[in-house]
C-alpha cells in the first residue's frame, strides 16, 4: 500500500510540474521542458548511486541537487526499495538491482511540500494570465 501510494506521489510530481510548465510555456516547449527534467532526474539517481559506491562526494551531492530539484526518482527509488525483499541484491553484489540506500521520510515530506508549492505556484500564475 505504501509503494503503490509513493508510485502515485511521483506521477502527482510530474503532473504537477506539467500544470505548472503549461501556464509559463507552450505545449511543445513544456513537453521537452518536463521531459528532460526527468530525465535529468534518472541520470542524478544514477550518479548519486554511483558516487556511493564508489565513494566519490562529488557525484552524491550532484544526485542530491537532482533530487532537490525533481524528486520524483528517489521517490521512485524508495517505492521500489519498499517492494524488494530484505535479502535481495544491492548494488554491491555482482548483479546490481537495489538502490544502495533508501531514501528518508524528509525527501517524502519534501516531495508532498513540492507538489503542494508548483500547484500553487502554477495557480498564481494561471490567475495572472491573461485570456
Amino acid at each position: 500500500m505504501l509503494a503503490t501510494a509513493l508510485v502515485v506521489l511521483v506521477s502527482l510530481i510530474l503532473l504537477s510540474l506539467t500544470v505548472l510548465g503549461s501556464t509559463l510555456l507552450q505545449t511543445m516547449a513544456n513537453g521537452v521542458v518536463v521531459f528532460m527534467l526527468y530525465g535529468g532526474a534518472l541520470l542524478g539517481g544514477l550518479l548519486e548511486q554511483l558516487g556511493g559506491i564508489l565513494q566519490i562526494q562529488t557525484l552524491v551531492n550532484v544526485g542530491v541537487i537532482t533530487s532537490l530539484i525533481l524528486p520524483s526518482d528517489v521517490i521512485w527509488r524508495l517505492a521500489s526499495s519498499i517492494l524488494q525483499p530484505a535479502n535481495s541484491l544491492r548494488l554491491d553484489s555482482p548483479i546490481p538491482i537495489a538502490a544502495a540506500q533508501a531514501p528518508s521520510q524528509a525527501m517524502v515530506n519534501y516531495a508532498v511540500f513540492y507538489v503542494f508549492a508548483l500547484l500553487g505556484l502554477a495557480i498564481l500564475s494561471f490567475r495572472r494570465r491573461d485570456l
